[in-house]
């Protein structure tokens, strides 16, 4: 049976798993969303995945914390697209606790920090194995190059979460992608 936890950051918040929720449950944590940054994390058994970067990295680690999880728990960061507040932290958490950035050629372009660390590049579209997440990329409408959506899948549990920033219209490839998730973190 599968399980799926959605909260949202909040100073009081309980860690990790909230309270009600299943042990082996995966949980989503919105950790910011706005102009002034954006970070979503996917957690399970342990690991994690941080869906867009976009707080100095003190911050981002001070977000995580008041969720009960820790740098080190995360493995990946995949970026939406290149804007600052979505962007911001990632480079430097790559650089301090090891985290793999995966990000399109176009936002690896606007931000010289990432071309500075491990990065793997994917098109919007793809589908990619990030630590133990399933992530399938989907291509949105915005005024940067390469932006995307995701649906992120947890094998191991069946959970599969969605995010979407910085949408107006919404395609037709990400309305048939979110078709039977779980939980769905949007942001417009």
């Amino acid at each position: 049976a599968m399980s799926i936890a959605l909260r949202h950051d909040e100073p009081a918040e309980p860690p990790i798993p909230p309270e009600g929720a299943r042990a082996d449950a995966a949980a989503v944590w919105v950790l910011g969303s706005g102009s002034k940054g954006n970070a979503v994390v996917v957690a399970h058994a342990g690991r994690a995945i941080l869906l867009d970067a976009g707080f100095e990295l003190p911050e981002l680690v001070g977000r995580l914390a008041r969720v009960g999880l820790h740098p080190w728990h995360v493995d990946d960061v995949v970026l939406s697209h290149g804007h600052r507040d979505h962007v911001l932290g990632a480079a430097d958490g790559a650089r301090a606790y090891g985290w793999r950035v995966w990000a399109t050629l176009g936002t690896v372009w606007r931000w010289r920090d990432l071309r500075e660390v491990p990065h793997e590049a994917f098109t919007p579209g793809d589908t990619f194995d990030a630590g133990p997440f399933r992530v399938r990329s989907v291509p949105v409408p915005h005024d940067v190059d390469d932006a995307a959506a995701f649906v992120v899948e947890d094998p191991a549990s069946g959970a599969r979460a969605a995010y979407a920033t910085d949408l107006g219209e919404p395609p037709v490839a990400l309305v048939d992608a979110l078709r039977g998730v779980h939980a769905l973190v949007l942001e417009s």
